[in-house]
């Protein structure tokens, strides 16, 4: 109870810094707790972009490691990533989700990198655009299916 009330007495950017300690840990639930608090707290509540370059780069880190992550857990980071929005730090790592996009193994995940993407703003337009133009692994038709 006392852990408990500590923690709600903290500042939304403390609750965020915890919860993106989580990102990392090695039990899956807890990895994925850390994530749905981020998710709710960041919908919730504006945070200063100091905070926000902090949770994209705890975020891009799960996408790199994404051989060890389980699907709902990339989707949610996928979402998460979107949520923000364009900033300086995703879209420095815009290559990151140009790489998912295009891996042959996770096709299920393509929509879902698709539309993180394009929630960078103009960046992640063009990014798209450049898969576009080269038709990485047939994903052409699928990118201009859903850019229209």
């Amino acid at each position: 109870m006392g852990n408990e009330s500590a923690f709600m007495s903290l500042a939304i950017e403390d609750k965020l810094l915890q919860f993106a300690s989580f990102l990392s840990h090695m039990r899956k639930d807890l990895r994925l707790g850390g994530l749905v608090g981020i998710y709710i707290l960041l919908q919730q509540n504006h945070v200063g972009e100091e905070i926000k370059r902090v949770i994209i780069e705890e975020l891009f880190t799960c996408l790199t490691e994404y051989e060890l992550q389980e699907e709902v857990f990339l989707v949610c980071t996928l979402e998460a990533i979107g949520m923000i929005g364009p900033n300086e730090k995703s879209i420095s790592r815009l290559g990151i989700l140009k790489s998912l996009l295009c891996e042959p193994t996770l096709k299920h995940l393509q929509l879902h990198c698709f539309c993180a993407m394009m929630k960078l703003g103009y960046a992640g337009l063009h990014a798209v655009l450049d898969i576009c133009s080269k038709d990485y692994n047939s994903l052409q038709s699928f990118l201009l299916y859903h850019l229209l």
